[in-house]
């Protein structure tokens, strides 16, 4: 047996800095590679990260927190006040989340074994919003019983985050069974941002320049019984051009094998099944490396979608501008725009919208909004220093209210109601070990305005890494 023991400190991965991969990796293959040799995917990765050939144990614990500082100004002639015509508050607010993550993992020949869990504890002043960039489903956690999962206290909670067996055939076929986290194109239909699914199979095939993936799963939500399938295929059609078509059907029938075939076209089976609740999602994506440092992307998502028939304006649109202006490989520059109407991801069968334990399967922020960010990264061979400006304007609508019912019209301008726009600036900086990032927040809405300042810093330390 084989001991060894990292003393390092790693700063978590912000979800500010949208790079989940890597910025080497986006520079090299993403920007910069020829499209011949490129290996560039829309479909997140299936192989589990830096797996040994040997049984191993790994302990980790993290740290995240963030504060925040601010000044609030309301207007309390909303309110039928007199007088005065505003009132002022200061106030602060924080949250801390400590984490203590084991993995352990085994790789015979072309099998491999792998199991992740966390114990966790958290002090939260602010609840925050998934529609916040601070917020982090991890520590959203329903349980439908009471009581503590460990002990009669409740010191800590217990997450199971991933536990899979994954077989990789060298033909290209991979299949892989258990809990996993999902990530799709540009991430309107499935993002990896909620909480894992439970994979009866997940079956992927890369051909040359072609790649499916096909899966079936359920989602341990708090409706019972609560499935989805999906399948993708994408095709490198020219070198830098990369197309992908996804489809996806949420449901709860009381048929398990409705939709159980990995061949099967979902919309054939809906639109001729007696149970005509379930919610069919389809969406295309198209990424294009231009020239050598310019790539763009777009991805459209249509929800609850009949051919040939209008309907609720159910969509999401995502482009997105990424480039290293005069091929400097120290330098990059993106720019993104979303825009999602309020009856995006809801559906007439409540049991049916596309989230998962209150959060979105699809685009994190959720639905009635329009996203705009704008950030520039300078690069090295040892950090990331980066500048981040990003403008969020969303309404009234919610995941769980569906326009079925609502005496809305069918179609609405968006964002809808009184709805909050705000302005974020962060600066940061990541490297290997750390990341930690200051940021200034100002908020608006038709009867307040809020300015914060505050800091995000994310910490991981691994301290135990044993291989037999």
């Amino acid at each position: 047996m084989k001991t060894l023991i990292l003393l390092s400190l790693l700063f978590y991965r912000n979800e500010l800095i949208p790079l989940r991969r890597g910025w080497d990796f986006i520079l090299e293959d993403y920007l910069f590679t020829s499209g011949r040799n490129n290996s560039y995917s829309l479909i997140f990765p299936l192989k589990f990260e830096g797996a040994p050939e040997n049984p191993f144990i790994n302990i980790n614990a993290y740290t995240r927190g963030y504060c925040r500082m601010g000044d609030s100004y309301f207007d309390l002639k909303h309110n039928g006040a007199t007088g005065s015509s505003s009132l002022f508050k200061s106030n602060y607010r924080y949250n801390l989340y400590g984490e203590l993550q084991l993995k352990a993992g085994l790789q015979i020949d072309n099998i491999t074994f792998i199991d992740d869990i966390s114990l966790f504890n958290k002090y939260e002043e602010e609840s925050l919003s998934y529609r916040s960039p601070f917020y982090d489903p991890r520590y959203r956690l329903h349980s439908f019983d009471k009581q503590p999962v460990i002990g009669e206290q409740n010191y800590f909670d217990v997450r199971f985050n991933r536990g899979f067996i994954l077989y990789e055939h060298p033909s290209g076929i991979s299949i892989l069974t258990g809990r996993e986290y999902l990530s799709w194109g540009y991430n309107l239909l499935f993002s990896g941002y909620a909480t894992s699914m439970d994979f009866i199979y997940r079956i992927r095939l890369k051909k040359g320049k072609l790649t499916a993936e096909t899966f079936n799963a359920f989602l341990n939500d708090t409706f019972p019984g609560k499935r989805i399938s999906g399948q993708t295929v994408e095709l490198s059609i020219l070198p830098g051009l990369v197309v992908s078509l996804e489809e996806a059907v949420i449901y709860t029938s009381s048929d398990n094998f409705k939709y159980f075939n990995p061949l099967g076209l979902y919309y054939e089976i809906q639109r001729r099944g007696k149970d005509n609740s379930d919610n069919l999602l389809g969406s295309i994506n198209i990424s294009w490396r231009v020239i050598r440092g310019v790539k763009l992307g777009f991805q459209f998502l249509d929800d609850d979608f009949i051919i040939g028939k209008g309907g609720t304006s159910k969509f999401g649109i995502h482009g997105d501008l990424t480039l290293v202006p005069w091929q400097r490989k120290n330098l990059m520059m993106r720019f993104t725009y979303t825009a999602i109407p309020r009856w995006t991801y809801t559906h007439v069968s409540d049991t049916n919208s596309a989230s998962f334990l209150g959060t979105p399967l699809g685009y994190p922020r959720g639905n009635d909004l329009r996203d705009m960010s704008f950030s520039v990264y300078f690069l090295t061979p040892n950090r990331i220093k980066y500048i981040s400006i990003n403008y969020l304007a969303h309404g009234e609508g919610t995941l769980e209210e569906h326009w079925e019912g609502s005496g809305y019209p069918r179609n609405m301008p968006y964002p809808t109601g009184n709805s909050i726009k705000t302005l974020l600036i962060t600066v940061g900086q990541k490297t290997e070990h750390h990341e930690i990032s200051i940021f200034t927040e100002y908020e608006k809405r038709d009867d307040s305005e809020n300015l914060n300042i505050g800091f995000l810093f994310l910490a991981k330390y691994s301290f135990l890494t044993i291989e037999f």
